[in-house]
């Protein structure tokens, strides 16, 4: 496991800013220890309502210093163009989080159940034996 921070700061063109966002991708793997073939996919989380189908971001709604160019980007089409990685998935945050849950939390008691997380927003992921069904966030 791997961690890195870095400032991010939003750029006036999609390509600046994805490229950003694959250099730290690949940045992580090498850290990591795990070369660019050993690497199964690409998961990236944004507080942001995604189409997961398509993986295009679609607003970023309550994030301070969002800039418009995020609003409808193909980030997955554009990341699959910049790294070899597949899958390439981009994903709402609190859905990611649901998942997350259902596969390594305490899928022991319930499988059934409403991931909830208030930060900047308030968002909510409904699980119901097996994958979230959807989010919503306000």
């Amino acid at each position: 496991m791997s961690s890195h921070i870095e400032p991010f700061a939003p750029a006036l063109a999609a390509e600046p800013m994805v490229a950003s966002l694959g250099a730290v991708a690949e940045r992580l793997a090498a850290d990591a220890g795990v070369t660019r073939e050993n690497v199964l996919g690409l998961s990236v989380n944004l507080q942001a309502i995604v189409d997961r189908e398509a993986g295009t971001v679609f607003a970023y709604p309550a994030t301070p210093g969002w800039s418009s160019v995020w609003d409808d980007l193909p980030l997955r089409d554009l990341l699959e163009r910049q790294l070899p990685w597949r899958p390439v998935v981009v994903e709402d945050t609190v859905r990611a989080l649901g998942t997350a849950e259902s596969q390594l939390g305490g899928r022991e008691l319930t499988e059934d159940f409403v991931f909830a997380i208030a930060d900047v927003g308030i968002g909510a992921s409904l699980v119901m034996g097996g994958p979230p069904r959807g989010s919503v966030a306000a």
